[in-house]
């Protein structure tokens, strides 16, 4: 899919910090999980409780796209969740690492 308004942000849990994308799409506002491990890596730079456009945490050459693929996780407390299992800036070369990733 490919959303609008994708925003990140670092979650204090107990067992640590999760990754949040929020973003809109088909009308429908979404905050779920991201599991894809670039991208977990990459927030750890970024203070946490604090939320920041995709574009402010990957710069992005004109022109990029960014696509999500969302997944149902494994079954927790009899249900099952949604997640981001990944995030696929098109092209790749449109992804301006600063520092490395």
């Amino acid at each position: 899919m490919e959303p609008e308004e994708l925003k990140l942000r670092l979650v204090r849990r107990r067992e640590g910090f999760q990754t949040r994308a929020r973003f809109l799409f088909g009308g429908e506002r979404y905050d779920l999980v991201v599991t894809d491990p670039i991208y977990r890596e990459h927030m750890e730079r970024f203070p946490p409780e604090e939320e920041y456009p995709f574009a402010q945490v990957v710069p992005l050459a004109p022109g990029a796209r960014v696509f999500l693929t969302v997944s149902l996780g494994e079954e927790f407390k009899g249900a099952f969740y949604k997640l981001v299992a990944a995030i696929i800036v098109f092209p790749f070369q449109a992804v301006q690492w600063r520092g490395g990733c």
